[in-house]
């Protein structure tokens, strides 16, 4: 018969091999942490957007335009084709099946794929679309609509304040302000209008004043690596 001594020498030996197997056991791998409720969920778009914004950085003031192996032309619609073909989007691969101006067979190929919308804090990388920038039939009226497009480049979510790439027929390649939240103001917000049309419709001519609809053309299945 086994004695109490050696009895207690195998279960004190027996609990020791346990909490050393416990110590040195692997931890359990953790799952992703998830977002708390009432936390926005990751933007799956942000590597695209920032690409979209370091475009608009390097597109800033160049009197031509050439990414990669393709050229684009030094209009609105062609340096927004430039900043997307920059970030791997082509947004010009169907033109042909519309017509129309560029921002007209731009906007229609983008409502095509459900992607036009309407807010008053847009994202970095949407693309804007305005009416009545200029008196596009000369009648001398404000009823001139898809006449100028441009992109966001910076919003701060909290004040409205951004501003947007886009083609000056007098400067160039440009980025200016617009906000949304302050539509009127014209400290907040760049003349978008050309000086030489009629004040007409109360002479709206801020960038903010004559949006028409917003693009997300970054939600694209990339055309390049």
């Amino acid at each position: 018969m086994v004695s109490m001594k050696y009895r207690y020498l195998f279960f004190t030996g027996l609990l020791l091999h346990l909490f050393a197997s416990c110590a040195t056991a692997p931890s359990v791998t953790e799952a992703p942490a998830q977002p708390l409720p009432g936390e926005p969920a990751p933007d799956p778009y942000l590597p695209v957007k920032e690409k979209l914004v370091e475009a608009a950085d390097w597109m800033k003031g160049r009197k031509s335009l050439k990414v990669g192996d393709r050229s684009f032309g030094l209009d609105c619609t062609g340096i927004v084709l430039a900043a997307y073909w920059y970030a791997g989007i082509d947004l010009a691969e169907d033109f042909g099946s519309y017509t129309g101006n560029g921002v007209r067979r731009l906007y229609y190929y983008l409502d095509d794929r459900k992607l036009l919308y309407k807010t008053d804090l847009p994202s970095p990388g949407d693309i804007i679309f305005w009416d009545n920038t200029w008196d596009a039939n000369e009648n001398g009226l404000a009823d001139d609509t898809h006449t100028h497009v441009g992109m966001v480049v910076t919003m701060e979510k909290e004040t409205g304040a951004g501003t947007y790439l886009h083609y000056n027929y007098a400067k160039g390649i440009v980025i200016e302000d617009i906000n949304l939240l302050d539509r009127d103001n014209p400290a907040a917000n760049s003349p978008l209008r050309m000086k030489s049309l009629p004040k007409v419709d109360g002479y709206r001519y801020l960038s903010s004043q004559l949006v028409r609809d917003l693009g997300r053309g970054y939600e694209l299945k990339p055309s390049i690596d």
